[in-house]
């Protein structure tokens, strides 16, 4: 791409109107314009603009004759042209006051540049034959880092200090932190008022309800206009929506899949339950099997419609693509997932709440599960922001009898939070109806 008169003046225009006011430009050039010295095209703009930024660094005032002795004592002077075109560059800025818009335009040239760069590479290695899947999920992920350039600028100490000082103030006056809330309010407490950024583990045996507290989980954030992705692995997509129509329509999932749902409870479905569903913000992706795409797909989420909450079941079915993984033993691919996955909550500042299977050392032994029946457990204890279990309540499950068929006594067990508190909220499952239910005080009504 051959280069315009424009772009230059640009350049000229952003360093000539740091030279007339540094105090009014360079302060926004290093926090929300984020500019680095390589984003200007120019090699001697790279070099006055990196002087800019040391000498703004080191407290030193910024003008034409104080960046020509900083420049000269380097001996970089006369290798941008002399104190000539520092004088080129005052000329090149009419004010101050543009300085921001000139900065801007720099910083767009350089993304276009880096587009171009990336998409010849892209291109050059198609033509040769390589892997066309690997090709894509390389090429979004190397997208997404010229994504994360234009994101809002990360805040400083005091401004994060301000915002947690007046975030305990406003929970003293009784309002509650920011997070999603769970369709349970115990949980919430525990949790301090939802989940937040990090990764949230919900593990379990088979059967026992783990998805579906995912699910329910799911649901009511999108239902409280929060957007929800869910990675579908262990189901078919037609799957989930079922268990969702099935949900939120109040009709058994067996009972429609067995043909014997009456003809108002399809109307139902379709004229009420259809409809509301289809509103909700939420979208369920299948055939993410490998991280990297189940990354790429986040992130392309956050951006076209602000991701607030990815859910993923379940983690021991996710593949790794990276060079050797093939040979790795399960802790260490779980360590890399659970990694990958933690890392990418903190980026997109979002909760990724993930399923996860337990070994089966809890049934050997007749005894509610731990945090080291993980499967991979080193490293998904490790990295789990909060880990959930979920397990039937034996001995209450026993006194029911036949009745436990109907609604299956569950704790929901806090067992692992980084911050916070940890304990058990009793819930009742209706597992045809793919329904959590928080007990009320009274908790199961057993005697325990």
């Amino acid at each position: 791409m051959e280069r315009t008169k424009e772009q230059d003046a640009a350049e000229a225009a952003a360093l000539g109107s740091a030279l007339l006011d540094a105090a009014l430009v360079v302060p926004h050039a290093v926090t929300a314009g984020r500019m680095t010295a390589d984003m200007f095209y120019t090699k001697r703009n790279q070099v006055i603009f990196a002087a800019i930024l040391e000498m703004f660094a080191a407290g030193k005032p910024i003008d034409i004759l104080t960046l020509a002795d900083w420049l000269g004592k380097r001996g970089e002077l006369e290798q941008i042209g002399g104190q000539a075109y520092l004088l080129g560059l005052l000329e090149a800025s009419p004010t101050a006051e543009h300085g921001a818009y000139y900065l801007g335009l720099v910083r767009d040239d350089w993304m276009r540049r880096r587009i171009i760069e990336l998409s010849r590479g892209l291109h050059s290695r198609a033509v040769t034959g390589e892997e066309p899947g690997r090709i894509a999920l390389e090429g979004a992920e190397s997208f997404s880092g010229i994504i994360g350039e234009i994101q809002e600028r990360e805040k400083n100490a005091g401004e994060i200090i301000h915002d947690l000082i007046d975030g305990w103030r406003r929970v003293k006056s009784g309002e509650k932190l920011s997070g999603i809330d769970t369709p349970f309010p115990t949980l919430n407490k525990i949790l301090g008022g939802g989940l937040r950024t990090g990764l949230y583990l919900v593990a379990g045996r088979p059967s026992q309800g783990k998805s579906v507290l995912e699910e329910n989980i799911a649901l009511h954030a999108a239902k409280n206009g929060h957007f929800v992705g869910r990675v579908a692995i262990d189901m078919p997509v037609s799957v989930v929506w079922a268990r969702t129509l099935s949900r939120e329509g109040g009709v058994s999932l067996p009972r429609l899949n067995s043909g014997h749902a009456g003809e108002s409870q399809l109307a139902r479905l379709s004229d009420e339950a259809g409809p509301m569903v289809c509103q909700y913000p939420m979208r369920v992706k299948g055939g993410l099997f490998d991280i990297a795409a189940i990354t790429s797909w986040a992130r392309a989420m956050k951006v076209k419609h602000g991701l607030a909450l990815l859910t993923i079941d379940y983690l021991q079915n996710i593949q790794i693509s990276a060079p050797g993984a093939g040979y790795w033993q399960e802790v260490q691919k779980m360590t890399y997932i659970s990694g990958t996955l933690k890392r990418l909550a903190l980026e997109l500042d979002i909760p990724i709440l993930a399923v996860s299977q337990l070994t089966r050392d809890n049934e050997r032994d007749d005894r509610p599960p731990r945090l080291s029946d993980l499967r991979g457990s080193g490293s998904l204890e490790q990295d789990a922001t909060v880990a959930i279990f979920v397990y039937k309540d034996e001995k209450v499950a026993k006194k029911m009898g036949d009745e436990q068929k109907k609604k299956r006594p569950t704790n929901v067990d806090v067992m692992k939070q980084q911050n916070g508190e940890t304990g058990i909220i009793q819930c009742w499952l209706h597992a045809h109806y793919f329904i959590f239910e928080e007990c009320g005080p009274e908790g199961f009504g057993f005697d325990e």
